[in-house]
């Protein structure tokens, strides 16, 4: 890395600007090949941070692109250049084949997490600051989804408010350090529905951890190759006390419409005192672009050694997600995902039949059983069949059909009587800027 040429801001001539830009090009190895992760550290320290990359503003000077990167409407409300605002919406209806007759909430989805309901199932405004090597995020967030997710972490913490909290240092363009909350990078579906190819999520990639607290460390090899890696709090833990435990991500990205991912998680879910509990947890999709079609598959594989029954277990989710296109305004996805976890690993996963009833798995106030787990532990099918209008870019609406078998009765219908099915139509109007 060299250090980055001084640009001044009032040069308005095209031939200066070539010219510089073809000297900071000579002095750097093409992108396609893979950075040294400890000169891009060194280069960091000494305030280096690569190529300057140009462009020209409306007055019709050159400058650095960095310093118009921010083309949101924070100009306009706060007149800083290096403060960005974001922000989303996602608000539903769902009905239920099931006809329950008590508002319970939905079985083993975090959205929607009632039925025959209309309500917010997620939104967040967000605040990022970037200045030089400096940089730090905040988002606050509400809705159902997060009701539903952040269970488990303590009322009086106060961390169910924070989508994202962290800030971070960038030792040069291919490598920064991050320490706070973020949005975890497991999975191939997020809160962001938008984002996905439907309206809700699969139950694989619901229950996979959604948010983590620690310590990341951002890698760019390359324009194909990124790489990840994390110390946390634990599995879906901000607030409470856990040992440490640790995390990585490898993206790589073969072609412009292809994009391979591995993620892996390793740590003791034991309370402090108690007989290890070893979990490990891989997750593996691509996305894959072939003409109108968009294919994502999906494969989960996880197990954990339990010493105090000295044994170890395992189980696998699976699925795949299509989407076709019929031109920029409308299009149609399928999907379908087996789950099976037969000594329930995955915390939010236990069947203990019937779902919903108090006593049982979820009760409102826990996220443990309290009752033995039933023959099998959770294994079940699902369906989803989804419709899409794109009405503009801020806005995606969909119509969807869900429908899951499980092995045990874990859902409800009628007066709390088990079944074995579970049949929902979902709606979405969601809105992102």
């Amino acid at each position: 890395m060299l250090p980055i040429v001084a640009v001044d801001s009032d040069v308005t001539s095209a031939a200066d600007a070539e010219e510089i830009e073809k000297k900071s090009e000579a002095r750097e190895k093409t992108d396609d090949n893979p950075k040294n992760i400890f000169q891009d550290l060194m280069d960091g320290f000494r305030g280096r941070s690569g190529k300057i990359e140009l462009e020209t503003d409306k007055e019709g000077k050159t400058q650095d692109k960095r310093e118009t990167l921010k083309k949101t409407v924070n100009k306009f409300i706060f007149n800083d250049k290096h403060l960005g605002i974001s922000g989303y919406m996602d608000t539903y209806a769902a009905y239920s084949f099931n006809n329950p007759t008590t508002n319970t909430r939905r079985p083993y989805n975090s959205n929607p997490e009632y039925v025959d309901h209309v309500g917010m199932a997620y939104g967040y405004i967000s605040f990022e600051y970037v200045n030089e090597n400096v940089r730090a995020r905040t988002a606050i967030q509400g809705g159902e989804i997060v009701e539903r997710m952040y269970i488990g972490e303590r009322a009086d913490s106060g961390v169910k408010l924070f989508r994202e909290a962290n800030a971070g240092y960038a030792f040069s363009k291919n490598i920064a350090l991050d320490m706070g909350i973020f949005p975890s990078f497991y999975g191939a579906e997020s809160f962001i529905n938008k984002d996905n190819q439907h309206a809700s999520r699969a139950i694989m990639t619901d229950f996979a951890p959604d948010y983590s607290a620690g310590m990341r460390l951002n890698y760019e090899a390359s324009p194909r190759w990124e790489f990840k890696f994390e110390i946390s709090n634990g599995w879906q833990n901000i607030s409470n006390p856990h040992q440490m435990t640790f995390g990585g991500l490898a993206i790589f990205k073969p072609s412009d419409k292809a994009t391979l991912n591995y993620a892996t998680y390793l740590g003791n879910e034991a309370l402090v005192g108690q007989s290890m509990i070893l979990r490990s947890y891989h997750d593996f999709y691509a996305k894959i672009v072939w003409g109108n079609f968009t294919f994502i598959p999906m494969v989960d594989y996880f197990f954990e050694r339990r010493d105090a029954e000295d044994r170890t277990v395992w189980g696998l989710n699976a699925g795949i997600s299509i989407r076709y296109a019929f031109n920029a305004l409308f299009a149609i996805a399928g999907r379908y995902e087996h789950l099976y976890d037969p000594n329930e690993i995955i915390p939010d996963l236990h069947a203990n039949a019937p779902y919903g009833v108090p006593g049982m798995a979820y009760d409102g106030t826990q996220t443990l059983p309290t009752t033995a787990p039933a023959p099998g532990g959770f294994q079940a099918d699902g369906y989803t069949l989804t419709l899409e209008y794109l009405p503009s870019e801020h806005m995606t609406i969909r119509l969807e059909g869900r429908y899951t078998k499980s092995l045990n009765p874990v859902y409800i219908r009628g007066n709390n009587q088990p079944t074995n099915d579970d049949a929902i139509i979902y709606s979405s109007f969601a809105v992102g800027f």
